[in-house]
């Protein structure tokens, strides 16, 4: 007999949908709040609460007391400084890997999700493969 998998929750439900919204460039409100969630998604302002607190957690949005909740606009300098990060953590990474048959095996095999993600203009997948695409890099030193 297989294990049941558990349905995600509300607060689950929201996260990915609101999430998956703003990826794909869909939320486009500036500003916008729980109660107007709850009536799009036809749930409680609860779930949308917790949800929106996670989303503010991951930095894509920034909510503001009793305003709202606003998507997260990046400075050409908090850009540049992120990337700059990401480099120097990237190639202390990638100097330290052990490179194997298995680590270019799986590399390819996400570089191959990718291009199907980009031609499918999939932007939630290719993300999540992207991020995976580098922890592959750095789970393998």
């Amino acid at each position: 007999m297989n294990k049941l998998t558990i349905p995600p929750n509300l607060t689950e439900l929201a996260y990915q949908n609101i999430k998956k919204e703003i990826l794909q460039g869909k939320l486009t409100r500036q500003r916008f709040t729980e109660e107007s969630l709850s009536l799009d998604l036809g749930i409680s302002k609860s779930p949308i609460r917790e949800a929106l607190n996670a989303l503010k957690n991951e930095g894509l949005i920034r909510i503001e007391a009793r305003r709202g909740a606003y998507l997260r606009e990046f400075s050409i300098d908090e850009i540049r400084d992120l990337y700059g990060v990401r480099e120097a953590l990237e190639t202390y990474a990638v100097s330290n890997a052990k490179v194997t048959p298995q680590l270019l095996d799986s590399l390819e095999a996400s570089i191959q999700r990718t291009i199907t993600y980009l031609k499918t203009d999939d932007k939630s997948h290719h993300i999540d493969e992207d991020a995976n695409f580098h922890l592959i890099l750095v789970f393998c030193s």
